[in-house]
């Protein structure tokens, strides 16, 4: 249990970091967006909208496993269901059969690129958008199919 509190710790301090960096990006945002889209003020209000609320949902869940990490440290039968939770046989299945690793970090990566795309381009942002709804979509899908079948 020591090194599983140690792995929490340490992703309580990624989360923190985390959380700084997308109250960093929400203001560059907010600063520099406008500037993009001052001749259509709705696609410039959607793209500065779709990014802030990207950073939010980050924020929102950061808190939620931070919060929910503490009260593990803090609760050893909490720790234990936290622990087995994570290192339960049939998610971790269900986890490689639809390659979530490598969905996360495909997400990930579109998101970010969405995001960023929307300070310069208006049909780059909305194809990548579209992609990342699509990603979002099969990944859903193959979750709930996979947690059903198994």
């Amino acid at each position: 249990m020591k090194d599983f509190r140690d792995v929490l710790k340490k992703r309580i301090n990624l989360y923190i970091i985390l959380i700084l960096f997308s109250c960093v990006a929400v203001m560059f945002s907010n600063r520099f967006g406008s500037i993009y889209f001052a001749d259509d003020d709705f696609l410039g209000g959607f793209i500065i909208g779709f990014q802030m609320g990207i950073f939010l949902c980050v924020v929102g869940f950061a808190f939620k496993d931070i919060y929910t990490f503490t009260k593990a440290l803090k609760n050893e039968s909490k720790l234990k269901e936290l622990y087995t939770k994570e290192k339960d046989e049939r998610n971790q299945y269900i986890k490689d059969k639809i390659g979530l690793s490598g969905f996360n970090i495909t997400l990930v990566a579109v998101a970010l690129a969405t995001i960023i795309s929307g300070f310069f381009d208006k049909k780059v942002f909305f194809i990548l958008l579209s992609v990342l709804s699509f990603i979002t979509l099969v990944k859903c899908v193959l979750k709930i199919y996979y947690n059903k079948v198994y």
